[in-house]
């Protein structure tokens, strides 16, 4: 009977010391859960939700790209229309001096050749401008300027272009995939170029100042269906980033019911372990105060 007791004894010892041990490492993962308000830093410490977990966490990754790439993408057509607008700007001005020039005649303080000359350093400044050294009007070709106006006959036949023919390309969702704005080999632009660079030599003849009006006014035309169509693919942009924001809400909600911690409750259960803890070691303590005299008796 004696011995029978001792091994109870001992037998018991061990389930208390196990309870305790696997209490204790509840508590010290509460603890942590309050600290971080997660319930786990791994996957695997959540193996019930493990997979939908990983899946959601990839999708908001995931949204996290497409909605990086729609705001680059978004500021560089803003910086594009930007450029047009001024484009149109210098076109129309420069409209207005033509048809003076063809219609009066001009002071030497007045030539139309000194005008042209100015609009076509401003129409290579706006081809040429960049965001963040990407070259907007290169196409995958942006890393240096894909205009360069100094050679007349070049500007007059349109081979002053140095870029690329292909577009650039931006991921917006999952289902777009845009080709951004245009390039600076575009015809309208082409057209604009000639017609300044006719007027520019100084000696255009009225004839010619009329097919510098005509390339002109082609070129207008262009530069104002340019503009809607830049306005078009950042109302797209702007709709993708509408949606994928939406969405990695969503996303974020399911995540935070799978791994973010009720404080308040994991207070409760905190407090409910240290009570079981407290209880446990007392126990082990009464325990251990048996002698080894005790246990040859």
């Amino acid at each position: 009977m004696p011995i029978a007791t001792r091994v109870g004894t001992l037998q018991s010892q061990s389930f208390v010391v196990e309870q305790i041990m696997r209490g204790t490492a509840r508590y010290v993962d509460l603890q942590s859960q309050i600290t971080t308000g997660e319930k786990t830093q791994r996957f695997d410490g959540m193996p019930d939700d493990t997979a939908q977990t990983i899946n959601l966490a990839n999708s908001e990754a995931m949204l996290d790209q497409y909605i990086k790439s729609g705001n680059v993408t978004n500021s560089r057509l803003s910086g594009m229309s930007n450029s047009v607008a001024t484009l149109l700007d210098v076109a129309t001005k420069f409209r207005a001096q033509l048809l003076q020039a063809m219609t009066a005649e001009q002071a030497d303080d007045g030539r139309i050749d000194v005008v042209a000359d100015g609009a076509l350093q401003e129409i290579k400044g706006a081809l040429n401008a960049d965001l963040g050294g990407v070259y907007l009007f290169g196409g995958t070709r942006n890393d240096t300027p894909p205009v360069d106006l100094s050679d007349p006959i070049a500007n007059s036949n349109g081979t002053y272009y140095s870029g690329a023919a292909e577009l650039m390309q931006a991921r917006i969702d999952g289902n777009t995939l845009l080709r951004m704005g245009t390039t600076a080999d575009r015809q309208g632009f082409k057209d604009l170029i000639a017609s300044v660079q006719r007027v520019s030599s100084g000696s255009a003849s009225l004839s010619e100042l009329e097919t510098a009006l005509d390339d002109l006014n082609t070129a207008l035309d262009d530069l104002t269906q340019l503009q809607a169509e830049l306005g078009h693919q950042m109302k797209v942009v702007e709709s993708a980033s509408a949606r994928n924001d939406a969405t990695k809400a969503t996303v974020e909600t399911q995540l935070g019911s799978l791994r973010d911690v009720d404080i308040a409750a994991a207070m409760v259960q905190l407090t409910q372990r240290q009570t079981i803890l407290q209880a446990s070691y007392a126990v082990i303590s009464r325990s251990s105060d048996l002698t080894l005299m005790n246990y040859l008796r």
